[in-house]
């Protein structure tokens, strides 16, 4: 197993630690616009990745193609040392798992009948673009780890057009099921219409799913050691035990939950574990040498220096969707060019799209077209009023982490119009 990267390992002995990883992605991508089939591709994508240290120095490249092992130790002659270098886990096992999924067929075979019938049915015309995947992970290590993981995944999103109104949606999966959902939301919030216009202020927002999806992927990076280390995250003096957040708040790194990675590039298995739990603060993201700076154990989230998550899951509450829209609200049903001001403190705008619905006794009265969140985002963590127990799984390309989220209503939220 793995007989090309072991190849390639047995040339890098020179150095104390050594590891080579190769991830390949082949992807058949189905683009639609106004639900008309525009373009199907396939697609592979490859690459090899090694790192060496020795010391204080240390060399991470990455290739595609041949690997040129001559050129990566010309390379590493000419690095500084560092203040912070990579540690290989003490991992000697051999790992395989190969999930066995009927999205193979669809990419080996190109077996789109079933996608094309449900973009078809939209009511509206719907554009988009849908992305099934097969991914593999190998790598081996010095210390004797010989891991390949085969996984396969859809994922994508649906935009509806009703005019000049339009709704989204979006979703990941290990299979198509929510596509049909997908579009069936993309429709609903579409077919909203009328105009209201929203004042600058203050105001009670229920977030779609989408939404908190892009807002995870920003907190997925504050909450990795390396960006508390630098200071570069609002949770800079946060420690284990300390309450940031809504009681009713609990988001988790949840690699086996969503089946994205069983391993991290330092060869430590992955585990699901609590970043916040019930509003109290449980741990960062570690890899080997951030915790051992910091203190702590990796949590398997390694990211050569960096560490990652893999996947984010915001627990669901226990009320419903619909209750949320009870009062006086806005809707938010997207969200794009998201920028933070101050990476310390979390504050950032945000630009809301697509259908931004304002709720008055709980009855729709018009869509505020684009207004801004402007705001600090450990603010709105501790506003968090309430989630709804419904929860889906997203990802598209503002809310790049795969992320199961619920819809979440947020007190006193700042707006301003965009």
């Amino acid at each position: 197993m793995n007989e090309e990267l072991l190849k390639i390992l047995e040339n890098l002995k020179e150095y104390e630690e050594a590891a080579v990883g190769k991830n390949k992605i082949r992807r058949l991508l189905i683009k639609f616009v106004n639900s008309e089939i525009v373009e199907v591709q396939r697609l592979i994508n490859e690459s090899i990745g090694i790192v060496v240290r020795k010391g204080n120095k240390y060399l991470a490249t990455e290739a595609s193609g041949n690997v040129n092992v001559e050129r990566v130790k010309k390379l590493f002659n000419i690095v500084a040392e560092s203040s912070i270098v990579p540690y290989l886990s003490e991992n000697d096992r051999e790992y395989k798992r190969v999930v066995e999924s009927p999205l193979r067929d669809i990419i080996e075979k190109g077996e789109i009948d079933s996608i094309l019938r449900e973009i078809y049915s939209s009511e509206y015309p719907a554009s988009g673009i849908i992305n099934v995947v097969e991914a593999t992970q190998s790598l081996v290590t010095s210390k004797g780890f010989n891991g390949y993981f085969l996984n396969y995944y859809a994922d994508g999103y649906v935009r509806a057009f009703n005019g000049e109104y339009s709704g989204q949606w979006a979703f990941y999966s290990n299979d198509l099921s929510p596509l049909k959902e997908a579009i069936k939301q993309a429709n609903i919030l579409a077919s909203i219409d009328g105009k209201v216009k929203v004042d600058d202020g203050k105001y009670d927002v229920v977030l779609s799913p989408l939404v908190v999806g892009n807002l995870m992927s920003d907190f997925a990076y504050f909450a990795s050691a390396f960006n508390v280390f630098t200071a570069s995250s609002f949770l800079y003096n946060v420690k284990p035990g300390d309450k940031i957040a809504s009681e009713k708040l609990t988001i988790s790194d949840v690699p086996k939950k969503l089946r994205t990675r069983d391993f991290d590039d330092e060869a430590t298995f992955t585990y699901d574990k609590n970043i916040i739990e019930n509003g109290v603060f449980k741990t960062l993201l570690y890899n080997n040498e951030l915790a051992k700076m910091m203190n702590a154990r990796t949590t398997g989230n390694a990211g050569i220096i960096y560490p990652v998550s893999f996947g984010i899951e915001v627990k669901p509450g226990e009320v419903s969707f619909d209750s949320l829209l009870s009062g006086n609200v806005i809707f938010v049903n997207n969200n794009w060019y998201t920028r933070y001001q101050n990476y310390l403190e979390g504050a950032f705008s945000t630009v809301c799209r697509d259908a931004v619905i304002v709720y008055k006794d709980g009855k729709p009265i018009g869509n505020a077209g684009r207004i801004r969140i402007s705001d600090y985002l450990p603010r709105l963590l501790k506003n968090i009023e309430e989630l709804s127990k419904e929860s889906y799984a997203v990802r598209w390309w503002d809310a790049p982490l795969p992320t199961i989220a619920p819809y979440m209503l947020i007190k006193g939220v700042n707006i301003t119009r965009a």
